[in-house]
């Protein structure tokens, strides 16, 4: 018995060795974020659809995909089958996206594809529900006015040094006359 236990020590000792001289290619940078947009549609009860168009910048050997976290409370439930991806040139890819542990996803290019150069855009959509996630809130005014809250931020992409731009747009259910002008009636509401 004392044998075997020494000899797992070693195996392990020399496993360890080897691993250490492999370069970490799983920390490798394989892009770079060049703009987000992020579109939420919210309906009456608080469920929405959220929509990222993220465009990556290929710098790596090839880029399949990447990890999208960081929504903090907003539970992501089922991911639209028209996500997908677009390479710079016009080649659609449908998207495998993998739940991990961590209330994050693992996006990447269907079918083991990958991009060597250029740029890919992808876009994913996904349900949530921005009142079980408190992001959403009913709230009174000073003044007595029932109001409501949207107090929420699409995720920090890490990636994003030499990002261009980040959009984001909320489309309420509430729909305003035609004749009124938005800003001015948030003004003055």
């Amino acid at each position: 018995m004392p044998r075997v236990f020494l000899g797992l020590n070693v195996l392990a000792l020399l496993l360890a060795i080897f691993f250490l001289g492999l370069p970490a290619a799983a920390g490798e940078r394989k892009g770079d974020v060049r703009f987000v947009e992020t579109d939420v549609v919210l309906n009456p009860d608080g469920s929405a659809l959220v929509g990222y168009t993220v465009q990556w910048e290929v710098t790596g050997d090839r880029m399949r995909g990447f990890v999208f976290a960081g929504n903090d409370r907003l539970q992501a439930g089922s991911f639209n089958q028209r996500s997908h991806a677009l390479d710079g040139a016009g080649n659609r890819y449908k998207l495998n996206i993998e739940p991990l542990q961590d209330n994050g996803y693992r996006i990447l290019l269907d079918n083991g594809h990958s991009v060597s150069s250029g740029r890919v855009t992808y876009k994913f959509w996904f349900s949530a529900d921005f009142v079980r996630a408190r992001y959403l809130v009913s709230t009174t005014t000073d003044q007595g006015r029932e109001a409501v809250v949207f107090n929420w931020a699409p995720v920090k992409w890490d990636e994003a040094e030499r990002q261009k731009h980040s959009t984001l747009r909320v489309h309420t259910p509430y729909q305003l006359p035609a004749t009124v002008d938005p800003r001015d009636y948030v003004l003055e509401n």
